[in-house]
């Protein structure tokens, strides 16, 4: 069961494969953040770094192609104070360490995602 399960288990743990992904595209330091999302065990170590979190006042000193990851709140923000950013992703999480039989039903997984964002300044 482990072998194809918890695998399978961790594309729902936004922050690891979003840390997969930092490391894959080389993202450097300096250009990549968190906004309104508190720090991650995971994504520090899928990337490979301490993740930086940025304030709504310090997202225009940050250059174009900076990447900044968060959750619906701050997705919102962003696009409520008009930070000019693409989506490059949207990002199923649910807390894996909490499974539940409603997530474990394909048909009513759904129901208990939320959603995280990867967004790039423009």
């Amino acid at each position: 069961m482990s072998v194809n399960f918890y695998p399978n288990l961790l594309t729902y743990q936004s922050t690891s494969q979003l840390g997969k992904m930092v490391t894959q595209n080389m993202v450097p330091k300096g250009k990549f953040y968190r906004f309104n999302r508190e720090s991650s065990y995971s994504l520090d170590f899928y990337a490979k770094r301490i993740t930086p979190e940025v304030k709504i006042s310090d997202l225009d000193d940050l250059q174009k192609g900076t990447w900044i990851f968060t959750n619906k709140d701050g997705y919102n923000e962003l696009k409520n104070n008009k930070v000019s950013f693409k989506l490059l992703k949207a990002f199923p999480k649910f807390h894996v360490t909490a499974l539940d039989l409603q997530f474990l039903y394909n048909k009513t997984r759904k129901e208990k995602l939320e959603e995280e964002y990867l967004v790039e300044l423009l």
